[in-house]
């Protein structure tokens, strides 16, 4: 515009060829291989697209089925393309599957609704499933009991009615008895008067009744036990009283006596008759004569013939005679 010179400068810079590497699949031979396809770029410059086909193979699918319908059992196969084009079996088996059969147990005390039930469903295979279900009857549970007791308050038959783990009747039956009371019957004895007597004592035993405990206390008289002796000397007659204790603990009193002998009595006589004579004939030396004494003996005797004997045989008609014997100590 001013006439002056104007100065343009184009730089060039090079520019690679691109290259780009593409890989696929398919069942078509034809198309199978490695292909090459230029292009050019925006910058006018070489573009190499190498593209990779490999073949595809064909894939098997299996399924398994259960029917009711036996029209409907079997093996059937089915031919589908996949994404690529290729074939994609499938294979169905279908099996029968049975009718299925459940059982169920339980229990009422309803007699109405005790029981076999059956009921028919159909299941997740669209077959028959039967429910088969046995109701039992539950019976009512019945309990004895028995107790006791002191207070006749409590005493009988008593029944209630309560409902067990089932829902059912539970009768309990309580027979409750009477305790008696106890009665204890004790004796003793004392030798004072003033614990002499009936005691008449209330406790509670083990079942918690009356327990009666009657003692009864007997006096014990003091006992007095007599001794008699006899002595021929008068120096040694008399009373004599000594006081003990007995084995119940009681005055034990013993009164010993001693008195003198009696005086014997003597009878002197013919120990043998002869038709009431004392010897058999005159100037007969056949007599004979005893001294009965009457008395505590033993004694001893001593003839006027000097015989010392009881009775003295060999006699002749005469008069003999015997002192008083005199007690022999033994």
């Amino acid at each position: 515009m001013t006439g002056c010179d104007s100065i343009i400068e184009r730089i060039v810079i090079y520019s690679l060829v691109d290259t780009t590497y593409i890989s696929g699949t398919s069942c078509i031979l034809a198309e199978i291989g490695v292909f090459e396809t230029e292009y050019t770029d925006a910058q006018g410059c070489d573009s190499l697209v190498i593209s990779t086909i490999t073949q595809g193979t064909a894939d098997t699918t299996r399924l398994f089925a259960t029917s009711c319908d036996p029209a409907s059992l079997g093996v059937f196969e089915e031919l589908l393309l996949t994404s690529q084009g290729c074939d994609s079996l499938i294979i169905t088996t279908v099996t029968y599957s049975a009718q299925d059969s459940t059982f169920i147990t339980s229990a009422t005390c309803d007699p109405a609704s005790a029981g076999e039930f059956v009921t028919s469903y159909t299941n997740q295979f669209g077959c028959d499933s039967i429910v088969t279900e046995t109701v039992t009857l539950n019976i009512s549970h019945h309990i004895d009991l028995t107790s006791s007791s002191c207070n006749p308050a409590d005493t009988g038959v008593f029944v209630q009615q309560l409902t067990n783990q089932f829902g059912c009747d539970s009768i309990v039956t309580e027979t409750v008895s009477l305790l008696p009371s106890d009665q204890t019957q004790l004796s003793g004895t004392t030798c004072l008067s003033s614990e002499a007597g009936m005691f008449i004592t209330t406790h509670l035993n083990q079942h918690g009744c009356d327990s009666i405990v009657t003692l009864t206390v007997s006096l014990v008289a003091a006992d007095t036990i007599q001794f008699n002796f006899n002595t021929c000397d008068p120096a040694q007659t008399g009373s004599i009283e000594t006081l003990f204790t007995g084995q119940d603990g009681c005055d034990s009193l013993v009164i010993q006596t001693t008195a003198l002998y009696p005086l014997p009595v003597l009878i002197v006589e013919s120990a043998i008759d002869y038709n009431g004579f004392d010897i058999s004939c005159e100037g007969s030396t056949d007599g004979s004569a005893i001294a009965n004494v009457n008395g505590v003996g033993p004694f001893t005797y001593l003839w006027s013939t000097d015989d010392t004997d009881q009775m003295i045989t060999g006699l002749s008609a005469g008069d003999y005679d015997v002192p008083s014997p005199m007690a022999m100590d033994v």
